[in-house]
Formats: structure tokens, C-alpha cells, sequence
């Protein structure tokens, strides 16, 4: 590999090597906790030796300088040291090359240090190859971001022994009456059945067209910057920010949105009420982006933007809005969304956030004669069931079933129905969309403020 000396160190990638041979164990403890790969290293004799070591280990078998030079000429590599001699002379310089397995994490570092700036150098080349190709400058940028999120950047990983005592202490505040790990929902009955919008999760909010689905997410987000001060990040690729904005104001100050913004029908209690609602939002860790992206842009924006703000839940409306990438045209309409929701659950996960995937429901049995219609199922998610795999929990949002049509003037009676908890129950609770406030409260809190609750019949 024809590299310059800046972006190679074959001499701490040899002392890698040697603090295994020294220390197998730690050494590989810490390779592990930094999510080392054996692309990592320039030189090929030593991704052979590192390899060979890899498979020791995964047969069980002691990591020592016989082992692996047995092994490399098992496998008939022995040739590349010059035979099985050159071989063991390799093997033994290996390790004197390092003074001690406690200097290994040092050299770790520089190995992954220089292998991070040969990818960055790879980007760079990209993006010439993608300019002399004719790109546009933002699917350019697009495809560079994910890149050096998906090559570059990496977080060490938590060992088993963490992982277990970080659940453990978890279960433990919660049963000394403490906090719920994650963010809790704005709607309280909702807790006792998700517990709470957890990191690395994705949540599928979906439902028919007007039905709630938007409103109910911008509600959560609302309750999680304001009332929580959470760092949020909203992707809307079907409404402005300003109209994004204006609904959380009117939610915020119990405002007809519609009369105050559409029609100037306010009172200056009103006027004041939504000017402050306003102040605290411009105040608050809210990050939009309004505009229709490819999910390559969509990455490459959360990426930056999680990382720059600390942003710990997401919510995207809606997934098959996403704007086609180049290359996807042959792709039928299930593969792309396939494609799409698999990036965003890999984001969440590698970024750990919660992500609130705002989906769309067929629009089949919108209205059946006088009545609504039944709850909708899992099949009724758009264009694809990758989207129902990819997702940890599955919350449908549907009009209360079987009601006349005139009871949906104001406040509509609605079903908030967990249909999908991969860590939990399932279940279903009684809501009220305010839809001029753009608003959804639990059937119990909407009676609290002395609300008719006759809007819900006795079936469900």
C-alpha cells in the first residue's frame, strides 16, 4: 500500500501486534472496547498475523508465537514471511517490538488515529470522483458525511461487565422510586404501557392521512425541549418550520391555531399567550430541518447534528416522503423504503437516540358509510414490512372505531394503540385529539378540564 508516512505507522502496528503476543487478553479487551478492525492496518503482513490471531481466538486456542506461525502456514501464508523460517524470525521481532503489553493501548491508538485520516483521505478522493461524475454539490455532501460517520467516527464500545451494571442500577432507581431510564411520553397513561422512549430505539408512529399522526409527535418533541429541556431534532419533509412552530405555540397557549394564524381572530390575551409560547421555544434545544432530503442527506444532517448539539430524540415526518437517491431508480418502491428505514435504524442505534419514524397507514377503509372505520394492522404499514421489522415499538393513532362522522367537528375521540413492543406489552388507551389546538390529551386529563367524555362509546 503506497501511502504517505504521515497517514502510516507500520512500527506501532508491529507493537499492536507484539502486546498481543505479551498480553493477549487485555490486549484484545482493548481492541474490542475500541471497535478495531484488521482493515485498520496498512501493512499486509501484519493484517495476516492479526487475522491469524482472531482465528485462534475464536477456536479457543492460546494466542502465543508457535500458535499463530503453525496456523499462518496451515493456511499456506508462510510464503509471504518467506516460509515458515521467515515466519517465526517475524513473529519473535514482533515481539521485541514492543517494551511493554502496558504501552499497548498507546499504540492502539495511533494505529486507529492513522487509519481514520487514510479514510478521510479516501473521502476527499471520493468526493473529486464524484464532482468529475457530475453529482450536485448537496448529494455530494450528503454522501461524504455518511461516510465519515460510517468509516470515521466510532465510540468505544461498553464492555458486558458496564452493560450489565448499567441495567442493574437502572432497575435499581426505578424500584427506589426514582426516574424511568429514557424520556417519558407526554401522555402518562402511554408510560405504563412503553415505560418510556429509550436510546438506540426506534418508534413507529403511524396512521392515515389526518389523522393525528404529525400532531401527536410534535407534541412529544414539544414535551421533551420544553418541559424536559432534551435536545430534539425534528425532520419535517411535509410542513414548514414556521407552520411546525405556530402548531406547538397554539398547543402551548391552548390557542385556536387556525383562527389566531390563518383568520387574525385573536384577543390580546392570545397575542400575549402565543408571543411567550414563542420566546420559550426560540429558547429551547429544538433543531428543524423542513426540507425534503434523500436519506443519505437525512443521515449526514442527524449526524451533525447530534453531534454538535447533543441531540438525544429524533422524530422524522414521514419516512416514504423520502426524496429518491441517485442509483435508487431500479429499486422497487418496498426496497427503497426497506433501504431507508434500515439507515435510520442503524443511526439510531450507532448514535443512540430515540427516534420517533412518523409513518404512513394505506388509506384503504379511510371511511366506511356513516361509521369509522376498524383499528388498522401491522399490514397496513405503507409500501413496506421492513418498516414494521426495523421498529422496536409500532403505535398506531385511529379514530375511535365505530363512531358517526359528526362526532369529528373539534375533539375527536381517538386510539392511541400500542400494536408492537418488542421489550413490552401491548395495549391501547383512550385519547382526544383538540385538533384546533393541534393537541392530544388522555381521555382522563381532557374530563379533568371538565370536556364532555360522552365522545367515547363503550366498545373498546
Amino acid at each position: 500500500m503506497n501511502k504517505s508516512s504521515h497517514l502510516v505507522d507500520v512500527d506501532a502496528e508491529k507493537a499492536l501486534l507484539g502486546a498481543i503476543l505479551g498480553d493477549p487478553d487485555k490486549t484484545m479487551f482493548l481492541l474490542d472496547s475500541k471497535k478495531f478492525q484488521s482493515e485498520m492496518l496498512s501493512d499486509a503482513l501484519c493484517q495476516t498475523v492479526f487475522n491469524t490471531m482472531l482465528a485462534l481466538r475464536a477456536k479457543s486456542i492460546p494466542i502465543d508465537i508457535l500458535t499463530v506461525t503453525k496456523r499462518i502456514v496451515l493456511k499456506q501464508h508462510a510464503k509471504d514471511f518467506g516460509e515458515e523460517s521467515g515466519c517465526l524470525k517475524y513473529m519473535n521481532r514482533l515481539l521485541d517490538s514492543i517494551p511493554t503489553p502496558a504501552h499497548a493501548e498507546f499504540y492502539i491508538d495511533v494505529v486507529i488515529e492513522k487509519a481514520r485520516l487514510r479514510n478521510l483521505t479516501d473521502c476527499i478522493q471520493n468526493i473529486q470522483f464524484d464532482i468529475s461524475e457530475g453529482l450536485k454539490s448537496h448529494e455530494i455532501v450528503a454522501k461524504t458525511m455518511a461516510n465519515i460517520m460510517q468509516q470515521v467516527d466510532g465510540e468505544p464500545r461498553i464492555s458486558p461487565e458496564e452493560l450489565h451494571a448499567k441495567s442493574l442500577k437502572e432497575a435499581e432507581t426505578v424500584h427506589a422510586g426514582g426516574a424511568r431510564p429514557g424520556f417519558p411520553s407526554f401522555i402518562e397513561p402511554l408510560n405504563n404501557i412503553i415505560g418510556s422512549y429509550n436510546e438506540g430505539q426506534v418508534y413507529v408512529i403511524a396512521g392515515t392521512p389526518s389523522n393525528g399522526k404529525t400532531s401527536i409527535a410534535c407534541n412529544e418533541i414539544m414535551h421533551k425541549v420544553v418541559t424536559l429541556k432534551i435536545p430534539c431534532a425534528l425532520i419535517s419533509m411535509e410542513m414548514s418550520e414556521q407552520m411546525i412552530r405556530q402548531g406547538m405555540a397554539a398547543t402551548m397557549s391552548d390557542v385556536n391555531a387556525f383562527k389566531f394564524f390563518l383568520l387574525g381572530k385573536y384577543n390580546e390575551l392570545e397575542y400575549d399567550t402565543i408571543k411567550e409560547s414563542f420566546n420559550t421555544l426560540a429558547k429551547a434545544p429544538l433543531y428543524i430541518n423542513d426540507t425534503r432530503m434523500t436519506i443519505e442527506q437525512i443521515i449526514s444532517w442527524l449526524a451533525y447534528t447530534i453531534k454538535k448539539h447533543g441531540v438525544k430524540m429524533v422524530a422524522i415526518d414521514y419516512l416514504q416522503l423520502t426524496k429518491m437517491s441517485a442509483g435508487q431508480h431500479a429499486l422497487s418502491r418496498n426496497e427503497q423504503v426497506m433501504e431507508w428505514s434500515g439507515a435510520i435504524k442503524e443511526i439510531t442505534r450507532k448514535a443512540k437516540v430515540a427516534t420517533l419514524l412518523i409513518s404512513q397507514l394505506s388509506r384503504t377503509g379511510i371511511k366506511m358509510r356513516d361509521l369509522t372505520p376498524p383499528p388498522p394492522t401491522l399490514e397496513a404499514l405503507r409500501d413496506s414490512g421492513a418498516v414494521e421489522q426495523d421498529a422496536d415499538c409500532v403505535i398506531f393513532v385511529y379514530k375511535q372505531p365505530e363512531e358517526p362522522w359528526e362526532n369529528f367537528v373539534t375533539d375527536w375521540p381517538m386510539i392511541v394503540d400500542v400494536h408492537k413492543h418488542r421489550n413490552g406489552p401491548i395495549g391501547a388507551i383512550k385519547a382526544v385529539f383538540r385538533r384546533d389546538r393541534q393537541k392530544f390529551m388522555a381521555e382522563e386529563d381532557y374530563a379533568m378540564l371538565g370536556h364532555q367524555t360522552k365522545l367515547f362509546n363503550n366498545k373498546s
